[in-house]
């Protein structure tokens, strides 16, 4: 009987034993909550000096408020609901969430598109916080950043002369279905997720034939938040068209064999001996100064306002005038603080510039540069800015439609 006792108490130990093991097996660990205080998060949005001026306020009302768990990555439960997925503008003012550690992340859209015409991807995330039991948590303000990329295409006037029709497709190299188009105009940016970038241009020859014609260049380096504008420029000769892809991260020009004159011999490319010396400046283009020798100083006294005009002929018509100044007092801050950098071509000024230049150009030229053959260039009205004494340099370079150039430095010494 005695045996009988120790069996049975050992039988309901083990029993109890087995129960407790069982119920902690199916124990649930999210049953106590806390309190996330979501109506005092701010949400900003940081612009970059790339942002255009009419998207300078964004509207956050319609921004996606996600919480992440932040030990496993996924989206949070909010204890009311299935998930904790919020609105910006139609946020609860307080949330209930399990005790643990989270994230926010805010943006613009649920998910960034691959490509999509004007459509800035802003996202932002806040610091990693921690829900205590039966607590009130409070959140700091989430800045938000642009993430996808900016791309924008122009064509030289150079191009639209050369080809009768033609148009540009940019794409993500790993993802062939994002990619966009842009026609002649041009006029929409197209937003790209960050990644190597492929610049297609597809046109048709401004002449009889109406050959076809179509180069493809790839674009690395291209990080978010960017804002790249991808120029296409071409050049022609009997031999080749070259495509000049030019964005702020480089120059690439592509070759596009075309048949030479029929009057002229045919040459195999691949035998063109390549002349490894620079290409000298070109005769066809004249930079004289008016009364002055411009190889030599001109002196004045500060506040002076000096007569200095120059005289510029190209026979095959200007295409680009440069112009970098190197000062002691017009220095590339202080130039900047006036909108203006430190070279600027004057054959295509920026939107930017025109308005730092006003209608008249600061009264260096008188109308446009491109397709003339003869221009006046003007800078006695800077010679009174030059406040400061020293040496003050302009330099001046010249280019023409088949890519000659000249090169001259206007010296000016004030004391």
């Amino acid at each position: 009987m005695k045996r009988f006792t120790h069996v049975f108490i050992f039988l309901i130990a083990l029993f109890t034993l087995l129960a407790c093991k069982k119920e902690h097996v199916g124990y649930d660990p999210q049953t106590e909550s806390g309190s996330l205080q979501l109506n005092k998060i701010g949400i900003n949005v940081i612009l970059s000096e790339t942002t255009p001026s009419s998207r300078a306020a964004i509207d956050t009302k319609d921004f996606i408020v996600t919480v992440y768990d932040n030990k496993t990555g996924a989206v949070a439960q909010d204890v009311n609901k299935e998930d904790a997925i919020y609105t910006y503008g139609n946020m609860p003012e307080i949330i209930t969430l399990y005790t643990g550690e989270y994230y926010i992340v805010a943006s613009s859209l649920q998910e960034m598109p691959a490509a999509a015409w004007e459509t800035p991807y802003y996202e932002g995330r806040s610091e990693v916080f921690t829900i205590k039991k039966s607590t009130l948590t409070p959140l700091s303000d989430i800045n938000c950043t642009q993430k996808n990329v900016r791309i924008t295409v122009s064509y030289t006037e150079r191009l639209k002369q050369e080809l009768a029709s033609f148009y540009a497709v940019i794409a993500l190299s790993n993802n062939e279905n994002a990619h966009l188009e842009f026609d002649k105009e041009a006029k929409l940016a197209g937003y790209f997720k960050p990644g190597k970038l492929i610049a297609i241009l597809n046109g048709e020859r401004n002449d009889e034939e109406k050959e076809e014609v179509s180069v493809q260049v790839n674009l690395d380096s291209i990080t978010p938040g960017q804002h790249q504008n991808i120029e296409f420029d071409v050049t022609f000769s009997s031999m080749k068209l070259t495509i000049h892809v030019n964005t702020d991260l480089d120059l690439i020009d592509k070759d596009i064999i075309v048949p030479p004159d029929e009057d002229e011999p045919i040459e195999d490319p691949d035998t063109i001996p390549v002349d490894p010396t620079p290409v000298p400046p070109s005769e066809s283009i004249t930079i004289i100064g008016r009364g002055f020798n411009i190889d030599k100083n001109i002196e004045f006294a500060v506040g002076e306002t000096k007569e200095v005009v120059v005289d510029i002929t190209a026979a095959k018509q200007i295409y680009n005038l440069w112009v970098e100044i190197d000062s002691p007092f017009l220095t590339e801050e202080e130039l900047g603080g006036l909108g203006i950098p430190k070279k600027f071509n004057l054959g295509d000024l920026t939107p930017a510039l025109k308005t730092a230049f006003g209608p008249e150009g600061l009264g260096l030229i008188d109308g446009d540069v491109r397709g003339k053959d003869a221009l006046v260039f003007d800078i006695s009205q800077f010679t009174a800015l030059l406040l400061q004494a020293g040496t003050h340099k302009f330099i001046i370079t010249v280019e023409d439609y088949e890519n000659n150039f000249q090169t001259k430095t206007l010296t000016l010494v004030n004391h």
